[in-house]
């Protein structure tokens, strides 16, 4: 938020107004009461209250959830019917195999891959 030259004074003045100064705890409670309030604060990057931003991103992030579900439901139950009707097979090894790298490797493996 401010520029790499700027002074060690104008560091603690930015700190002060934001309220970093204070413990952690008393922090997050200031921040408890204002969603008590309905203030989510102001975006750091945007300066603009925090609730807006959140609430014109919501659709699409529903949607994407709502197609993450839907993709996880058919593939898990693909797999489930395949592994039920096919026991023992080599396609059931497979499938299982597969559900079980799924599950045990870390998101951000997926992700990269």
């Amino acid at each position: 938020m401010l520029p790499p030259n700027a002074s060690i004074a104008e560091i603690a003045q930015l700190r002060q107004q934001l309220g970093l100064t204070a413990p952690i705890y008393v922090q997050y409670t200031v921040f408890l009461r204002g969603i008590g309030r309905g203030d989510f604060g102001e975006s750091l990057y945007f300066r603009q209250p925090a609730l807006p931003l959140v609430m014109a991103r919501l659709p699409t992030s529903v949607e994407l959830a709502l197609t993450a579900l839907a993709v996880s439901i058919v593939t898990g139950m693909s797999a489930g019917v395949i592994s039920a009707t096919r026991r023992g097979s080599l396609m059931d090894e497979v499938t299982m195999v597969a559900a079980l790298l799924g599950q045990a490797m870390p998101p951000f493996w997926l992700v990269s891959c």
